[in-house]
């Protein structure tokens, strides 16, 4: 048998034996588990159940006697006294639902009894049945005392009953303590026979343990001895072959894997001889090939020592030769240390020739060489390094080097010599002094010729230059001389105009007011009032021109408006193709957005008629400062500015109509085709704004405006709509205006809508009215440009009377200049002429609503 076979069979049998043990003990102790278990799911809640039956009957007896105690004293001693009746009244009802509580409990717990009893104990059921009887007693006779007390017959007789009552719960009480000290006993008992069967379980395992661990000694003495006995022997058959005895066997027989070792083993110690005695012919062979070699080895010793003696017959040349050559030679190998050097290069480095080998020779040059010295080794043509002694003497020297190598071709390393050129090199500087003296004398004369020709430059240079401001300064006078008196026309006729128009305006107002729109003569009407708005258009752009109409000024986006209005204006120019190139972060500008408008569209307009067959416009926004503008007529503020510029690609101009195309009237198209008041009005709206415009072009090769407007800071407001609606309001109105029509009209448009109206036609009859009637006057309309009083001093002296007074500001110009400067001391608002009724009223509302 095996050995496997026989540890395998030793193991199950101890752990069967130990198997069988365990077993037998836990069946003992489960049975007794169980018994205790069937004992404490019975006998504890047996125990609880009675004892909570015990006190539901208890408690029964004891609160019917107390609640038939209480009415029968109630009876005998305060029967004239309400209130206790009451009171006593209440607490029978209090007892007698405690009492029904206390029934139902018992029949609970009478039930939970009885079925512990039908489970684990039906031998308890006489005892049950006892307990029954007791408790249906003492209910009978609750209820009954429970009766008589609500009849009111309790009286006679009532130490009887609750003697009987007493009798009837003492039994009760005596037949449940019973039951409990039986069941007590019995789990006691119970208890008892588990100890006992524990403490035999415990003695089983205990011997079973005993009997295991002997079996488990024998089973493995007996495999123990089985396996090293023939390992024994094994080991003395080894020790005898270590001591050379290779004839050495064992005798063990045996077909397990003892005896298979066993086998193995000599096998072994004859494969062992074998071996040996083919080693010892190995060797035998090797020693005679081994004398051979020898000699062979020692010819090739002779041979070598020959060759040594002939090298070093050559390298002691070699150090006469060097030693007496005038240029410094050394050797170094291929880790960069010095193997050699002649006397010459020691003299050259300051130091021995112990110091120079090795890593030595490193100090011996200039610290500023001594790191690209190796990066030098390799030039074919040879380099220029310095040696530098302790003491600090520089000796420069040619160096050049030449790679060596052994018979087989692996690189030993370089040999170079070096040059000294100290002299040379000193020779060298000497002559460099010797040129650079030379070039700095012909620099200096160089120099010297260069300044007097540059002074004479200069000089004819500012000549030019100051010819050049001269007729550069000319020109621009020119140029605002002729536009300050073409604007100043321009404004006086629009002045007027808008005069005249106001009168017409006016009267039209009132008449429509009077009409409805039914009227034969509505219509016409309406159309004389759309070419007064076209009248205005005109005033407008001769006010542009003159610099007089930016009338409402505010934040803008120029990027909308370019592209709203070039949107509108290529639906209606379709064989014109429009480019945008517009700035995603241009700048706001503050601006009169109508006004710009007109700029656009004129721009636009003049842009198409360059291009009657189609062409494209390309439009283009960008940030820009002051350096970037440059025109010969202008020089810019400092500061930021937005650029945009309109190109067409149309005819183009030539210079003489360029010099004139801002000019008030001039036009190159044919009569009836245009005002000439275009470009005009578009340099003035420019110039109101503070900003600049600039034209390029040629003939053939389109035309290029530029426009530059100053940037703002401020934020970009929601516009607001104003209401077209007449207001009719009962207040009282002084109008101040130099022009008759403009008084009679406001008169009647305003006395129409529910106003009380008073006149003045100058500023001293102004003054005068409202000193008279500032108590009535709620709101003042006050002209702007008046003989001998301006409206600015009118309002200063109105505003002295009245500090609260509210004033409407009226003007045919803009909100810039005077009419700003009156804004920004406290009037209330401003109002463009000509106007209608409309507007007028919705103007005055505004600022009588307006809070202070």
């Amino acid at each position: 048998m095996k050995i496997y076979q026989k540890l395998i069979i030793g193991y199950l049998i101890v752990t069967l034996m130990v198997g069988i043990v365990g077993y037998l003990g836990i069946l003992t102790t489960g049975l007794a588990k169980e018994g205790y278990n069937e004992a404490a799911h019975h006998t504890i809640p047996a125990i609880n159940v009675l004892s909570n039956l015990k006190f539901s009957g208890l408690r029964i007896v004891s609160s019917t006697i107390e609640f038939s105690f209480l009415r029968t004293e109630k009876q005998v001693s305060d029967k004239d006294i309400e209130q206790a009746d009451k009171d006593i009244e209440q607490a029978d009802k209090d007892i007698e639902r405690l009492i029904n509580q206390e029934i139902a409990l018992y029949n609970e717990a009478l039930k939970q009894y009885e079925d512990l009893v039908n489970r684990f104990s039906p031998a308890h059921y006489e005892h049950l049945q006892r307990i029954r009887n007791l408790g249906l007693r003492i209910q009978e006779t609750s209820k009954e005392l429970i009766n008589l007390k609500r009849q009111g017959k309790l009286e006679s007789g009532f130490i009887e009953k609750k003697e009987a009552f007493e009798k009837d719960e003492k039994a009760f009480s005596d037949a449940v303590d019973f039951i409990i000290l039986k069941e007590q006993k019995d789990f006691i008992n119970k208890k008892k026979q588990l100890e006992s069967s524990l403490e035999a379980s415990t003695i089983i395992i205990i011997l079973g343990a005993l009997i295991s661990a002997i079996a488990a000694i024998l089973i493995g003495a007996f495999i123990s001895r089985s396996i090293s006995k023939p390992i024994i022997k094994l080991r003395d058959a080894a020790g005898e072959i270590g001591k050379g005895n290779l004839d050495t066997r064992t005798d063990i027989k045996s077909k397990n894997e003892i005896g298979q070792l066993a086998d193995s083993f000599n096998k072994m110690a004859e494969d062992l001889k074998r071996y040996h005695n083919h080693l010892e012919e190995l060797v035998e062979k090797h020693a005679a090939e081994l004398r051979d070699a020898n000699e062979h080895l020692k010819q090739e010793i002779n041979e070598r020592k020959r060759t040594e003696q002939a090298m070093w017959n050559s390298k002691e040349r070699f150090r006469s030769l060097a030693a007496m050559a005038p240029l410094g030679i050394y050797v170094i190998d291929d880790d960069r240390r010095c193997q050699y050097v002649n006397k010459r290069w020691c003299e050259m480095a300051g130091m021995s020739y112990e110091e120079a080998l090795g890593d030595g020779w490193i100090r011996g040059l200039h610290p500023d060489d001594s790191e690209s010295i190796f990066d030098k080794l390799n030039r074919k043509w040879g380099f220029e390094h310095r040696f530098q002694t302790p003491e600090g003497k520089i000796t420069w020297a040619f160096g050049v080097t030449n790679p060596m190598s052994d018979a087989n071709g692996q690189s030993m390393g370089f040999v170079g010599i070096d040059l000294d050129i100290t002299e040379r090199k000193r020779l060298d500087e000497e002559l460099e002094k010797h040129r650079n003296h030379l070039e700095e004398m012909v620099k200096e004369r160089t120099a010297e010729l260069t300044k007097v020709n540059e002074e004479l430059e200069a000089e004819i240079s500012e000549q030019k230059q100051a010819e050049k401001e001269t007729q550069k300064l000319g020109a621009k006078l020119q140029m605002a001389q002729k536009m300050e008196a073409i604007g100043t026309l321009s404004g006086g006729i629009a002045h007027n105009f808008n005069n005249l128009l106001m009168g017409i305006q006016g009267n039209i107002s009132l008449m429509l007011i009077d009409i409805d729109s039914l009227h034969p003569y509505y219509k016409r009407l309406k159309t004389i009032e759309e070419q007064i708005q076209s009248g205005v258009k005109l005033s407008s752009q001769l006010l542009g021109y003159a610099s007089k109409g930016k009338y409402e000024v505010k934040p803008i986006n120029l990027n909308q408006i370019v592209n709203e209005l070039s949107n509108t204006f290529g639906q209606t120019r379709k064989e014109i193709v429009i480019h945008q190139k517009l700035a995603e972060d241009l700048f706001v500008i503050e601006a009169d957005q109508r006004q710009v408008e007109q700029v656009l569209l004129n721009l636009f307009v003049n842009a198409a008629d360059a291009m009657p067959g189609g062409g494209d416009l390309i439009l283009e926004t960008m940030n820009v400062t002051h350096k970037d503008i440059k025109y010969k007529f202008y020089e810019p503020k400092a500061g930021n500015y937005i650029m945009l510029m309109v190109k067409d690609t149309g005819i183009g101009m030539d210079k003489s109509t360029i010099e004139r195309i801002f000019d008030p009237f001039f036009t190159t198209k044919e009569m009836g085709r245009g005002t000439g008041l275009g470009l005009s009005s578009v340099y003035g709206i420019i110039k109101a704004h503070g900003g600049y415009i600039d034209v390029e072009s040629r003939e053939k090769q389109g035309t290029t405006f530029r426009v530059y407007l100053p940037a703002s800071k401020s934020k970009i407001l929601k516009a607001t709509k104003t209401s077209d609606r007449v207001i009719k309001k009962t207040r009282t109105v002084l109008v101040v205006d130099d022009e008759e029509v403009v008084q009679v009209l406001c008169r009647g448009s305003l006395e129409t809508i529910g106003y009380r109206v008073f006149t003045a036609k100058s500023g001293e009859e102004a003054i005068e009215l409202y000193r008279k009637n500032q108590d009535e006057i709620d709101i003042v309309v006050l002209d702007m440009i008046m003989p001998n009083m301006s409206g600015g001093e009118v309002y200063d002296r109105m505003k002295e009377l009245n500090a609260d007074i509210k004033v409407l500001l009226s003007s045919s110009y803009s909100m810039e200049g005077e009419a700003a400067a009156i804004l920004n001391r406290g009037c209330d608002g401003f109002i463009r002429k000509p106007f209608n009724i409309n507007v007028l009223s919705a103007k005055i509302r505004e600022i009588l609503e307006k809070k202070k």
